[in-house]
This record gives structure tokens, C-alpha cells and sequence, in this order.
């Protein structure tokens, strides 16, 4: 089955303890069809966004930790990374979405995909 994605795949490599921060962007906003997601869109909820949230992404790492995972890059801003880890070819939706602070991307290499 070929489907297209509308966001790129990436490798990161990441830097950062264990409790990476679930994005509240796939609950705050319909995510429902990629084609919906739209950097305006990500930018007004992370303007939007309450500081207790910005002060968990922002969090000082308590350990270190070298991670790689392929994902679907949703957005790249000034000083967040938000990144998907499945996508769903059936429903057209986005899962395990997380965001984390751009001093914890060590590496991000766009990866070319054929066949979709």
C-alpha cells in the first residue's frame, strides 16, 4: 500500500533523560489529517502554551542519555523540536507525539523514503 506523508522522517540523535514530555498539541489541536498540522498552528500553541508545561521541556536533564529514533518531524521552531513516532496509514493520524527542547538535539539527519 503507498501512502504519502506530508512531513519529513528524520534520525535524531537526542540527549536527554528519561522523562521525555508528551506533546499536549495532539490533544489541544485536531489532528485528526496531517494535512491540518501547520507551523502556524504549532507556533500559536506553543505561544499559548502554560509555563508549567514550558518548564517541563525545559527541564534540566537529571541523567544523560544517548537516544536515536527515526520519527516524523512535525515541527522544528526556534527552541523545540516536535517529533512523531508512528503515524497510522489507515486513520491518517500521528501518535506518540513529544516535544523537547532544541539543546537536546544532538543530531537530525532528513532521511529519503521510496515508495511513499
Amino acid at each position: 500500500m503507498k501512502y504519502k506523508i506530508v512531513h519529513g522522517i528524520v534520525h535524531l540523535k537526542i540527549n536527554r533523560g528519561a522523562d521525555l514530555v508528551r506533546s499536549g498539541f495532539q490533544r489541544s489541536v485536531d489532528l485528526s489529517n496531517p494535512a491540518r498540522l501547520n507551523e502556524n498552528d504549532m507556533l500559536d500553541w506553543w505561544k499559548n502554551v502554560s509555563k508549567d508545561f514550558k518548564n517541563k521541556v525545559f527541564k534540566p536533564r537529571s541523567r544523560s542519555f544517548d537516544i536515536e529514533v527515526t520519527a516524523f518531524l512535525l515541527a522544528k521552531l526556534d527552541d523545540i523540536t516536535i517529533y512523531s513516532s508512528n503515524y497510522d496509514p489507515d486513520t491518517k493520524r500521528f501518535r506518540s507525539t513529544y516535544i523537547i527542547s532544541n539543546e537536546n538535539v544532538v543530531e537530525m539527519k532528513e532521511l529519503k523514503v521510496r515508495g511513499i
